[in-house]
């Protein structure tokens, strides 16, 4: 039985980076339909990507594979434009092979928590787990903690990775349309889902391409607490050589100010996006 993903409410991790690297919604549920049985990874859609810009059938945004997209997803989730909810667990191993996994109950991730969170593969499993080793293992290497089962809300991420109707030579273009009602969803809880009918959109043809997606230019909430703090730290414009110690301070800086803590990568796009508008500023 065929699951509509695009139709569902939420999606798994690997099945929202899909999106974000493929950004079509028939090349996706294809993908799907090749493992109705057995979860797909990052290493799963990577493949599946490659396979189909080898044979021309369908040309991918500008990202390399599936770890950029996940970086790519990363930066919304970090700023909580998308939602993201996981399960916790821990998983407490011995020398001898045998372990005992503890669940706790589905919670919202953090998004202060996303940047230090990393996909990694637990039993067969995709699981987000702390990137510091000892956060993740404890005092045993056979150890392990993070969050399983790990769901993002569709509607905000088509929101924030439109489709592309990229070239498909198997696909018709009638088949190429925007998933349904994903705007209007405000299903709060994770395990509804729409009805698991067969999809029409698999048929035959090629569907008309249209302009790459625009990068986004305007800065979050956030970003703009970035920018702000830059300029009370130094008037003059005078930062710091080193990016180190510049993140460090401006970090500082945001957390005093509004108690939230902000990542590296979240100031670098700040600084970027600040910049670009001053050089269009001074071309203009």
């Amino acid at each position: 039985m065929q699951w509509l993903a695009l139709r569902e409410a939420w999606w798994p991790m690997a099945v929202a980076v899909a999106w974000v690297l493929l950004r079509s919604r028939p090349v996706v549920e294809q993908l799907l339909d090749r493992h109705p049985r057995k979860p797909i990874t990052f290493t799963t859609v990577a493949t599946y990507a490659a396979a189909l810009k080898a044979g021309g059938q369908h040309v991918t945004p500008a990202l390399e594979n599936s770890e950029a997209a996940f970086h790519e997803l990363r930066h919304p989730l970090e700023t909580g434009e998308i939602e993201i909810v996981g399960t916790p667990f821990a998983r407490v191993g011995d020398l001898q092979g045998s372990s005992r996994l503890e669940m706790g109950n589905q919670q919202t991730i953090l998004y202060t928590e996303i940047s230090s969170l990393v996909p990694f593969v637990d039993h067969g499993d995709l699981c987000l787990i702390p990137r510091d080793w000892r956060s993740a293992h404890g005092s045993a290497r056979t150890n392990l903690r993070g969050y399983r089962n790990v769901l993002v809300r569709s509607a905000t991420l088509v929101r924030a990775f439109p489709e592309e109707r990229t070239l498909l030579t198997h696909v018709s273009s009638d088949a190429v349309s925007p998933p349904l009602s994903l705007d209007n969803i405000t299903v709060d809880t994770v395990n509804q889902s729409a009805p698991t009918s067969a999809d029409p959109s698999h048929q035959t043809g090629t569907a008309t391409p249209s302009p790459k997606r625009r990068r986004r230019t305007h800065l979050t909430p956030l970003q703009e607490a970035v920018i702000d703090a830059s300029m009370r730290l130094w008037p003059d414009g005078k930062t710091p050589a080193s990016a180190k110690l510049r993140n460090a301070a401006i970090a500082q800086e945001v957390k005093k100010t509004l108690g939230t803590a902000v990542s590296a990568s979240t100031i670098r796009r700040a600084l970027r996006l600040q910049r670009q508008k001053k050089r269009k500023l001074w071309s203009g």
